[in-house]
C-alpha cells in the first residue's frame, strides 16, 4: 500500500500500480519472481529472480539508488519469493523459494547482508 491509498502488486513478471480508486494506473513488465515490498513513499524493493532491485513505485522503473553489487547479483541462490521491510525502513528480510528456506536480513542504507538466521 502506498501513501495516499494506491497499491502496488506483482505477479507473472508484471508490476501493477492501482490508484486509490482501485483502477489500474500503470503496469510494467519486470520479469523475475515478482516479490515486492514498499521501503518508503518513493521506493520499493523488487525481487527479480535471484536479485533485488530498487523500484520507483510511481514510474515502475528501476531507480539509480546505490546498491551493493553483491546484493543485486546474489541476494539468494534461488528466486526471491518474499520480502518484508522493518517498520523503520532500515532493514529488509528476504527468502527464496529453495527447500532450505534461508532468510537473509539486509541493512537497506548500505545494502549489506547483516544476518542469515539459521
Amino acid at each position: 500500500v502506498l501513501p495516499g491509498g494506491g497499491v502496488l502488486a506483482s505477479g507473472g513478471g508484471r508490476v501493477r500500480h492501482f490508484d486509490p480508486h482501485h483502477k489500474l494506473a500503470r503496469a510494467a513488465e519486470r520479469g523475475g519472481g515478482g516479490a515486492l515490498a514498499a521501503v518508503s513513499p518513493g521506493l520499493a524493493l523488487y525481487g527479480d529472480g535471484t536479485r533485488l532491485h530498487y523500484l520507483c513505485p510511481h514510474a515502475l522503473e528501476p531507480t539509480d539508488a546505490p546498491t551493493d553489487p553483491a546484493l543485486r547479483r546474489a541476494a539468494h541462490e534461488h528466486p526471491v519469493r518474499h520480502i518484508a521491510v522493518h517498520p523503520s525502513g532500515a532493514y529488509a528480510a528476504t527468502s527464496g523459494d529453495d527447500a532450505d528456506r534461508f532468510v537473509r536480513v539486509w541493512e537497506l542504507a548500505s545494502c549489506q547482508l547483516v544476518a542469515t538466521p539459521v
